[in-house]
């Protein structure tokens, strides 16, 4: 799989709130780097930080624009970023940069406005 391939199924998977099958794209030691600086490590973690967040604020992404680097191991997505629950509501512009390498995110960063 390629790693747009992968991006593009990362969304899906999101949007989907398909949880087991995002653990299953990360690397043991992937690093997730979340708004206003925080960081897990690990499948588990990150799966419980994106599913936390995704399922509180009634989130998914939209209309996507995937780009990547030439050695197929780093890129970024910028989408509308869709919320319908909590402090949050309506839609932002997101960008989420990756890391890929042997068929797994090394490192996911999720970018969004700050809101105050």
């Amino acid at each position: 799989m390629t790693i747009q391939d992968a991006m593009t199924r990362l969304l899906e998977v999101l949007n989907q709130r398909q949880f087991d099958a995002l653990e299953a794209m990360i690397d043991e030691d992937c690093a997730l780097d979340m708004p206003g600086g925080s960081r897990v490590i690990g499948p588990e973690s990150v799966r419980n930080a994106l599913s936390s967040v995704l399922i509180a604020q009634d989130a998914g992404f939209a209309d996507a624009v995937i780009m990547t680097d030439a050695s197929g191991q780093r890129g970024a997505v910028e989408a509308t970023y869709s919320t319908g629950a909590g402090d949050r509501q309506g839609s932002f512009v997101v960008v989420v940069v990756l890391e890929w390498e042997n068929d797994c995110f090394t490192r996911i960063s999720l970018h969004l406005p700050h809101m105050g």
